[in-house]
């Protein structure tokens, strides 16, 4: 998920987006209740977001969470609002999902949009991620420092974004031995 949320900060970056209205999209099971449209109240909040934008004229962005999680009711609506929003700029729409989108969201989205799919992190392909954000946040690995952190947290994204984060506070190269010396053990391990 973590990897979805790069994505997503990246595009809104692309756009010149700052302004984000975050929705997160509750379980499908999650007993919230609906109006009488069908559509939750986490939910609602997205409907005007895509359709006045900013009340300061710049341009906006909505991100919607879990977006495989829209039940039939509000993906609809969301599929008759989307298609509507003006070719101008004014408005940047993102949603993330893990699983299957709703038909009619996909079919909007078909329509308008881009897709990006964001493949989950293995510990194989965990160095390529991790050298761009060492890069991203000023942090030099030295030899086996890469392999040193993914011993320790293996491709759980946020534990080496945070260990890169604590990493960068320190400034130098980054060894090995730096990394066995700081992080004594993984996060899943007791």
């Amino acid at each position: 998920k973590e990897l979805m949320f790069e994505a997503a900060h990246e595009a809104f970056e692309r756009w010149g987006i700052g302004d984000i209205t975050r929705i997160d999209v509750p379980g499908r099971a999650s007993g919230e209740e609906t109006d009488d449209s069908g559509i939750r109240s986490a939910v609602s909040a997205a409907i005007p977001a895509l359709q006045s934008g900013s009340l300061f004229g710049g341009a906006t962005g909505v991100l919607i969470v879990d977006a495989d999680q829209l039940q039939k009711a509000e993906a609809d609506v969301l599929a008759e609002v989307i298609p509507a929003i003006g070719d101008d700029g004014s408005i940047g729409v993102v949603l993330l999902a893990a699983g299957v989108l709703p038909s009619s969201i996909d079919r909007a989205l078909k329509q308008r949009a881009g897709q990006v799919a964001v493949r989950a992190l293995t510990e194989r392909t965990a160095v390529t991620w991790l050298g761009a954000a060492a890069r991203k946040r000023g942090v030099r690995l030295g030899e086996g420092a890469s392999a040193a952190l993914i011993r320790r947290f293996g491709s759980d994204v946020a534990s080496l974004a945070r260990a890169l984060d604590q990493l960068a506070i320190d400034g130098g190269t980054v060894t090995a031995a730096t990394v066995t010396e700081r992080f004594r053990n993984r996060p899943d391990d007791p």
